[in-house]
């Protein structure tokens, strides 16, 4: 993990550990982007999965948008 991601995730553990509905946070324009695609994926109603990072992950036929058979 980037030095970047570490503080980034340290900010938002620290963020999210104060009460109220919403936080504020800064964060490095890496970590804002792949926050961003995160929240894209879930609008568009995609299952969002987290593997190793050097995990092999085969998509079922299901996740390809075709039918099993």
């Amino acid at each position: 993990m980037s030095d970047l991601l570490t503080r980034d995730a340290g900010a938002l553990h620290r963020a999210l550990d104060s009460s109220g509905d919403e936080v504020q946070v800064e964060l490095s324009r890496e970590t804002a982007e792949l926050v961003s695609r995160w929240i894209d994926a879930r609008a568009r109603g995609e299952e969002i999965l987290v593997s190793p990072g050097k995990a092999e992950v085969t998509p079922t036929a299901g996740r390809l948008g075709r039918a099993a058979g």
